[in-house]
């Protein structure tokens, strides 16, 4: 769906999926589904703040970063091999774990 896709960037090797809303749950969910279709995923970034050598340190901002960090799941599909099939199916499992979580 169009809500979900992410701006182009130069990053070939990782498409970044976010779905506003979900949470370290419904990641979790997702990356273990997507693992079971043998479809490599990971869990998104961690923000510097939630990093052990800086927790000490104060958060500017209104915590974008650890918003986001739930919200993305990276899909490391390899460019030289990703078929329209491929995209299809990762995108079909997706949506049936989205939609057994919020609906």
């Amino acid at each position: 769906p169009p809500e979900w896709r992410m701006p182009p960037r130069d990053a070939p090797w990782v498409y970044d999926l976010r779905i506003r809303g979900m949470g370290r749950i419904d990641q979790n969910a997702i990356v273990a589904a997507l693992k079971v279709e043998g479809i490599h995923a990971r869990h998104a970034f961690k923000p510097m703040s939630q990093q052990e050598e800086y927790r000490h340190c104060k958060v500017y901002g209104n915590g974008n970063a650890a918003v986001a960090s739930r919200e993305i799941v990276y899909l490391p599909l390899d460019p030289g091999k990703v078929t329209k099939e491929s995209a299809r199916k990762a995108f079909e499992v997706i949506k049936q774990v989205v939609g057994t979580l919020w609906f």
